[in-house]
This record gives C-alpha cells, structure tokens and sequence, in this order.
C-alpha cells in the first residue's frame, strides 16, 4: 500500500541536537500516505451537504461511515499495536456522553446523534492509530496536509482582499453546501472561510500544522526552506483573523524558536515548564483577576469578544457543578439573557454537555498523549524532531480550545491529530541511517511489541511470535 524509496544522496554525518534537522541536507525518504488517511484528509475540504433521510451527511462523514468497522476489527486484531490509554479513554468518552443523550432526550433524538458522535470520534483517532506507524507514514500525512494548504493559498488571498469566496460560491453552484457566515472585516480585510463553516474553523485546521511545518517537513532542510515553508503555512491561516486560531500560531512559533535557541541545553523542556508554572502562580497571588480571564483578555481582537469569552467560561462551569453527572446534553445552557448560545470553548462543551467524566477524559486523553510520546527514551533525532512537531501541534490546539469550540470537520481533524503522533511510542531505540533516511531493521520496541502481541480476536494461551506463525 505505501512505497519507501530511500534517499539517493551523499551520506552526510548526524549533527549534535541543536543543528540536527535544522542546517543539515538530510533527504526524507519519499513516501506516499496511505488510500484512506488520503481521502479522509481531502474529505475535509469538501463543503457539499449531503441529506440523507433525517441524516446531514457531509463527504468526511460518509468516508468515516465507511470505514468505522474495518477500523475497529483492525483494530481488536492489533492492526494499531499495543492498546493505549487514549483508546480506552475515548471509548469510555463517547460511551459516557451517550449515556448522557439517553438521560436527557427522547429515543427518536439521542439515537441519531450517538451515532454521529461514535463515527466522528472514534473514525478519525482509529484511522490515524492504524494507519499512521511509521516516521514516514507521519511524514507522508504532514506532507499532504501542507500541499492542501498551497493549494488554499491563492483562494485565501482573493477572499481576503475582495470578500469574493471563490471555493464555496463555486461549490454552491455544483450542489448544495455551507453558505458564508456574517463576518466583519478585520484590518481592512475580510476574514477567510475557505470551504469550512466559520472562518474560526479555517483558520484552526491551517493553523494547527504550524508546528509539524517546521519541525516534520523541515528536519534536516536548509534555514531557508524550513522557514518559507513555515511562513507559507502561517499566511494560509492567519488569513482568518481570529484570535483563537492566531493565538496558538503564536505558542507555536514560541516554542519553536525556544527549542531553536534553548535546545542544546538539557532539560530546556523542564526550565520553560517550570518558568510558566511560576509565572502562573504569580499571577493568581499578586493579580486580581485569574490567568485565565488575563490571557482571554490580552489575546482577544476586542474586548466585547474577551468579556464575553469569560462570561462563557463562568456560566459554563456554574451549569457543570449544576449538573456534574450527565450534563445537560444537547439543551440551552443557562447564560446571562444577552449572550449568544453558541459556547465557544471546547474544552468546557463535553463537560456542559455530559458532565465531568467526558470533560476530564478528554483533557487526560490530551495529557496523556503528550506526556507520554515527550517521555518516550533513545529516539533517533529524526524521531526527536518529529514528536517535538506533534507536541507542539497538540498545545495549539490545546490553547485554542479554551477560546474556540472544534465541531464537525475541525473536531475529527483534532482526534486525527491525537492519534496520529502516538506511534512515537513504539520508537524507543529507533536509529537512523547516517544520511537520516530510516534503518532496514525494526526498532526495538516495534519488535518486541511483535513478539508479545496477543491479537484481540485471535486469542491463544501462548504469545504469538514469527516462529509459532511459521
């Protein structure tokens, strides 16, 4: 399914932790993305509404449909390796917000949207934890993802500078799709939306592979490459105008030039975390108001926008201690008469929705992740670099969620994301050729994770290993 064709270039030698990836001419290994993970990312990009009975489909929603069962036989047979805790952990998420529907709506309501909810939230994790294994498998989706984003390039500067969305008026003359959403212009310029449903959305899906830019696409290319591809990725969503998407560009772009700078230090990960943790409890001794309501306030375009980013915060976690249980599923929450009803902060949604088991799930699934993969010892530099990119990834879109709600094409993106980069930890004593293209032999961890594998739907009494199958 997947060709690697290795690097015909000079060997060149590995260089210490600061340079590696970052002056040297290592060439990737050409790899193209797996059939499905292709047409799941291209999916997104499709704004055309398909109704289907009382269902709203949408092309990434028939492509999941699709491919939810394969997915999770592949993945009871061990097709995605050793269960983690995020596997786990999203099913007893999507069960427990389920649960949730059935205590606060009718049969003919709660069946329909459990079912979207499986699909959307189990479907694209599955699919990146079967089909993503490999560095280059990695590599490969990062890749198509910023190709996507060249090719938004022009559409974006035209919606821009002439408020003329080219994309969806087109798409809207073919078949039904998204209609454009009000938006005042912002800097002189209007606020792109590209096919998704709300430039917010935009500009969080361009925004989110800032990071992977950098640090996948650009290991071992030159300063100049690295950086103009990185500026191309930062023009494509920047062109939303929204605080949310802009503020996690701006986490990302400081933790890539903190690793830049700090790298060769050991332990420059510890410093940056223990300086924010200070600097934090500083501000929650000395400030008369929260960090939270601080950061809202400075990274907001208005302040009409930050105050009302705080009332969301404060109401909703009133209606969470209000119903910590189930939630109040899909129902009005309780907000102040003149705020809108659109809550736009996702790490509260799930929390307001289904109560606090599903909002604390979600968060430990997004600790977990990276925690873990940063934790992962005796990676190769190519590895190192590209779980830096995944990590940072993860915060912007972490950060993001406190200001932005992920739905619909931009909620499986994040899920995709999730399990995209937990191949990592599979890597441990993983080596590279000199020349930076990857090993003939498995990594140590693939390897013995082979031999001790117990398919789900294969039980047996005895580890299956190479020569039991032989």
């Amino acid at each position: 399914m997947r060709a690697a064709t290795p690097s015909t270039g000079a060997a060149r030698p590995r260089q210490g932790a600061l340079a590696a990836g970052i002056t040297g001419k290592v060439e990737q290994a050409k790899t193209t993305v797996a059939l499905p993970v292709f047409i799941f990312i291209t999916s997104l990009l499709v704004p055309f509404i398909i109704n289907v009975g009382p269902l709203r489909m949408s092309a990434y929603r028939i492509v999941l449909l699709v491919l939810i069962i394969p997915l999770v036989l592949k993945w009871l047979s061990g097709a995605a390796g050793r269960i983690r805790f995020p596997d786990i952990a999203l099913l007893l998420f999507t069960a427990w917000s389920i649960v949730s529907l059935m205590m606060n709506h009718p049969a003919s309501l709660w069946v329909q949207t459990a079912g979207i909810l499986f699909i959307e939230t189990m479907g694209p994790y599955l699919l990146a934890r079967i089909y993503i294994r490999t560095p280059e498998d990695f590599y490969a989706a990062v890749a198509l993802m910023f190709r996507i984003l060249v090719c938004l390039l022009p559409f974006a500067l035209i919606e821009a500078l002439t408020a003329n969305n080219v994309l969806l008026n087109t798409a809207n003359k073919i078949a039904p799709a998204f209609g454009e959403t009000f938006k005042d212009p912002r800097w002189g310029l209007d606020r792109v939306q590209g096919t998704f449903e709300h430039p917010i959305l935009y500009g969080v899906f361009c925004g989110s592979i800032l990071g992977l830019t950098f640090m996948v696409l650009g290991y071992g290319k030159s300063v100049f490459q690295r950086m103009f591809k990185t500026m191309v990725a930062f023009i494509v969503a920047a062109l939303a105008l929204s605080s949310g998407p802009l503020t996690a560009m701006t986490a990302q772009i400081l933790l890539m030039g903190w690793r830049t700078v700090f790298g060769h230090i050991r332990g420059h990960w510890k410093i940056l975390i223990a300086g924010v943790t200070c600097l934090i409890i500083l501000i929650e001794l000395a400030a008369n108001r929260s960090s939270a309501e601080i950061f809202i306030s400075y990274f907001a375009f208005n302040t009409a926008t930050a105050y009302n980013r705080i009332l969301i915060f404060q109401f909703g976690s009133a209606s969470v201690l209000n119903y910590p249980l189930f939630g109040i599923g899909l129902n009005e929450w309780e907000r102040a008469w003149f705020m809108s009803s659109s809550m736009d902060m996702f790490w509260l949604v799930h929390a307001v929705r289904g109560g606090l088991i599903p909002g604390l799930l979600m968060q430990a699934i997004m600790i977990w992740s990276v925690i873990k993969v940063a934790t992962v010892k005796n990676v190769s530099d190519r590895v190192n670099a590209y779980r830096t990119g995944y990590i940072i990834c993860l915060f912007g879109y972490y950060l993001a969620g406190w200001t932005v709600h992920y739905w619909n094409a931009t909620y499986v993106h994040f899920l995709f994301m999730i399990g995209a980069g937990l191949w990592v930890l599979d890597q441990a004593n993983s080596k590279d050729k000199p020349d930076g293209t990857p090993s003939d032999d498995p990594p140590a961890g693939r390897a013995n994770e082979r031999a001790r594998a117990v398919p789900l739907l294969n039980q047996r009494a005895i580890p299956v290993t190479r020569k039991d199958r032989s």
